[in-house]
């Protein structure tokens, strides 16, 4: 009788040789495979479905105006949640153990945080954009887009130098951060200014053919 209870105990553990794990969900085979089949391809439309806009954008050249590109953006952003987040929170959500380690899951999380934030992001810039003719709120538009290039640059030139100061935070995952917003840091240094002035030169061209049409 003992020996019944110890199995059933491992059994609906994670990891059955850790007394302190956690338990593990307990489904029917159906309702696991029909989760794997439904989770598996919302994967596949929302890596696919997110190519087909980045190649379409990409290929079709009356299609690269300013704010497509802003939709290509986030369509490769939401092509990488999909491709290397969501397969991973799949397993999770069924299972209900994580078998990765400490450090995936750390990576994991981080990249599920930052790909989260930049769909948020961009979905802002979109609704910004398409409001841009009112005048208040094109310059409210570069407003938030010069604050955002400053947050960029000097948030992560912190996160650098702190990580960079303070040994207890050079540990491989801290490392692995510190790289990240280094590359951040240029992004936002190198990348997202040109793009501003993009969008500037972009929407002058635009009221500069309305007011003076070819006759």
């Amino acid at each position: 009788m003992i020996s019944n209870e110890t199995d059933i105990e491992n059994v609906l553990l994670c990891y059955p040789l850790q007394p302190d794990s956690c338990p593990r969900a307990h489904r029917l085979t159906i309702l696991r495979v029909a989760m794997y089949v439904f989770m598996l391809l919302m994967i596949l439309t929302t890596v696919f479905g997110n190519l087909l806009i980045i190649i379409s954008i990409f290929h079709f050249k009356q299609l690269q105006s300013p704010t497509h590109m802003i939709v290509q953006s986030l369509a490769a952003c939401d092509c990488l949640l999909g491709s290397l987040v969501m397969p991973y929170s799949m397993v999770r959500s069924v299972e209900g153990c994580w078998y990765l380690g400490d450090v995936v899951c750390k990576i994991h999380s981080s990249l599920d945080m930052t790909f989260s934030i930049s769909s948020i992001l961009h979905l802002s810039l979109i609704a910004i954009d398409r409001a841009h003719r009112l005048p208040a709120l094109k310059v409210a538009m570069y407003v938030l887009m010069v604050l955002m290039i400053l947050t960029t640059v000097f948030g992560n030139l912190l996160i650098i130098i702190s990580i960079s100061h303070f040994k207890q935070l050079q540990s491989p995952t801290h490392l692995i951060v510190r790289s990240l917003a280094a590359s951040d840091c240029l992004l936002g240094s190198l990348v997202m200014p040109y793009s501003m002035m993009l969008k500037q030169k972009y929407d002058l061209s635009i009221l500069i053919f309305v007011q003076f049409p070819k006759q």
